[in-house]
């Protein structure tokens, strides 16, 4: 039987292991769901961009954290980078933007 000592021993010495984080660049996340366009903003660590949803092919946002325990971010599925889908109803803002010529 593991004493409450030995299990605070153990979770002391976890929390003092620094967390291993590492980043991915936004550019080389293409999960085959959604075709990025333009990445619209990339600081500190955390990405937006416009693309293509797939699944009806309608322009979406889309976001991410480029940084995690895993070099995938979040969100990642099965250790897979992916980006988060903005409801379809922010489309008419993305139509908006392109208008601009910065876009």
């Amino acid at each position: 039987m593991v004493s409450k000592l030995q299990t605070y021993l153990t979770f002391k010495a976890a929390i003092k292991q620094p967390f291993n984080f590492s980043s991915m660049r936004p550019e080389d996340v293409n999960p085959s769901n959604f075709k990025v366009e333009k990445i619209i903003y990339n600081k500190d660590n955390f990405s937006i961009a416009i693309g293509e949803w797939k699944e009806d092919n309608s322009t979406r946002f889309a976001m991410r954290w480029n940084e995690g325990k895993t070099i995938a971010g979040y969100p990642s599925y099965a250790g897979n980078p992916m980006w988060f889908q903005l409801p379809k109803e922010l489309t008419d803002i993305i139509e908006t933007l392109k208008k601009f010529k910065n876009y």
